[in-house]
């Protein structure tokens, strides 16, 4: 199962399978090892959207017929986003 979107610029990350569910990859900035996708602050305003492309070996449709056989499906999540992170920020009186 891969994940894609395009915050900045195009990406497609494979996802893992994890205790029985996907989830995303240990994102190698995160300093507590999330499974998250972390947007780019340069991010414009405007709707995203994250597509799942699943692909599954059919073992019973192979045993059938001989040859590989897949399944296969498309999921799609859209977001939007307005701001930034630092419209969220509070430092005390600055």
């Amino acid at each position: 199962m891969t994940a894609s979107y395009n915050f900045t610029s195009a990406k497609t990350v494979s996802l893992e399978n994890v205790g029985g569910t996907w989830q995303f990859p240990v994102n190698s900035v995160s300093v507590t090892g999330a499974r998250k996708v972390y947007i780019p602050v340069e991010a414009k305003d405007g709707t995203y959207t994250i597509t799942f492309n699943i692909k599954a070996l059919d073992p019973q449709a192979t045993a059938l017929s001989g040859h590989n056989v897949y399944l296969t499906a498309t999921k799609s999540v859209t977001l939007t986003i307005k701001g930034s992170m630092y419209e969220d920020d509070f430092t005390g009186n600055s």
